[in-house]
């Protein structure tokens, strides 16, 4: 079984490294290609033009690695950095419902105009994690701060950004309940067109807390989740159980 992953940085736990083969054996007959595009965005793949060509890499790896299946894995860069970079820097007044829908719905039709030129390759989609970014308030303000301003060089104008996201920065439970409503819309539009679905959430989180178990969530400034073996072996295993539930 040979399958292509494209998604964010997020997507990289989907590399099958040789410790895990040892580990895990029924990685053994699979055939991954991650490709992780650091910073890619949703609204990035839907265009046909964007910094990232995220479109245009993916036709690109098809035609070299020929792979019986896709994996989508996008979401997380907008929903916990994207999000915030319209509210702070555009001064969007956008809520979690409507950017969440609005996203939705130019994910699937972009995947809809990919699978009209790749009819034979069937696609399943990974849903975003719940945020990392829950234990601490400073920590979540300093990293989103720090990532939607990476790209502004007067000093003023990030310190501005910073106390501006103090004051706009939702709750933990009002964030994490923007991830599970991506999640939910995702799923539901990926039974509607036959696409597969799967998340990580279950497996990484307490949903009676909801949020991520601290042992996932990394000590220092990232947003990513603690690169395990556990993580690599239960993004793997629900991919794969994804593609089997939609055959």
């Amino acid at each position: 079984m040979k399958i292509l992953v494209i998604g964010d940085s997020h997507s990289k736990y989907f590399n099958i490294t040789p410790e895990l083969r040892d580990c895990v054996p029924n990685t053994r007959g699979l055939s991954i290609k991650v490709i992780p595009l650091s910073g890619a965005t949703i609204t990035g793949f839907g265009r046909r033009r964007s910094s990232l060509d995220s479109y245009g890499t993916l036709v690109s790896e098809i035609e070299e690695f020929s792979p019986d299946h896709i994996c989508f894995a996008f979401g997380q860069v907008d929903i916990e950095l994207g999000y915030y970079y319209r509210k702070v820097f555009k001064d969007d007044d956008v809520n979690y419902t409507d950017f969440i829908q609005d996203l939705i719905k130019n994910y699937i039709n972009r995947t809809l105009d990919f699978v009209e030129s790749h009819p034979k390759l069937s696609i399943t989609f990974k849903g975003i994690n719940l945020s990392t970014l829950t234990e601490s308030r400073n920590k979540a303000i300093n990293y989103t701060s720090r990532i939607i301003s990476e790209n502004i060089s007067d000093p003023e104008q990030r310190k501005y950004a910073s106390q501006k996201l103090k004051d706009l920065l939702a709750s933990n439970i009002e964030r994490n309940g923007a991830h599970l409503y991506f999640n939910q819309m995702l799923e539901k539009e990926c039974e509607n067109n036959n696409f597969g679905y799967f998340d990580v959430v279950k497996e990484t989180s307490d949903l009676s807390t909801l949020a991520v178990n601290k042992y996932h969530i990394p000590s220092i400034d990232d947003h990513h989740l603690v690169d395990s073996l556990y993580i690599r072996e239960i993004h793997i295993q629900k991919l794969v159980s994804s593609l089997v539930r939609k055959r």
